[in-house]
């Protein structure tokens, strides 16, 4: 058997594997992302020029003009999406490094002579350890769920300020 750079061998490169500590850090900074938010939370204070500056800008967020029944329907996403993600994460290091120590393998069978090949056997080795799966057993892994779809801004909120 020869690749087809006609060497007899593939060396792969795997990625390291991940850890509790890994997905700990992941769940962290999706925390602070989808943590609850309220209209005041969005808005600085205009202590000096460039907090004034920033008050207006504000008034541009989706936050600060979506309706309180929709920051509620927001933030009860938000709690439901990070439940799951507890979950998801929990058993995400075992899934991903699966994952990242799974490779295709593809042959092709080239038959580079005059006649035809009729009894072909082809062996392969897989060292103790290893695994081979066709494409129906090949491990199926947890999709990760999807956040919420951001806060709406009804018409009647559009044009509010304070």
């Amino acid at each position: 058997m020869t690749f087809n750079d006609e060497n007899s061998h593939r060396e792969f490169k795997l990625k390291a594997p991940v850890t509790a500590t890994d997905a700990a850090a992941l769940l962290d900074t999706l925390r602070q992302k989808f943590s609850p938010k309220t209209e005041r939370q969005t808005r600085s204070s205009p202590t000096d020029a460039a907090g004034a500056l920033m008050d207006q800008l504000t008034m541009l967020r989706p936050f600060s003009l979506a309706s309180e029944e929709e920051m509620t329907r927001y933030n009860r996403g938000c709690k439901d999406y990070l439940n799951a993600l507890e979950s998801y994460y929990k058993e995400w290091p075992q899934h991903e490094n699966v994952r990242r120590r799974t490779l295709p393998l593809n042959l092709t069978l080239w038959n580079r002579g005059t006649l035809r090949a009729d009894d072909i056997d082809v062996i392969l080795h897989v060292p103790d350890g290893m695994a081979v799966y066709d494409e129906e057993s090949r491990p199926r892994f947890p999709r990760e769920p999807q956040p919420p779809e951001g806060p709406k801004i009804g018409a009647r909120n559009a044009g509010a300020r304070d």
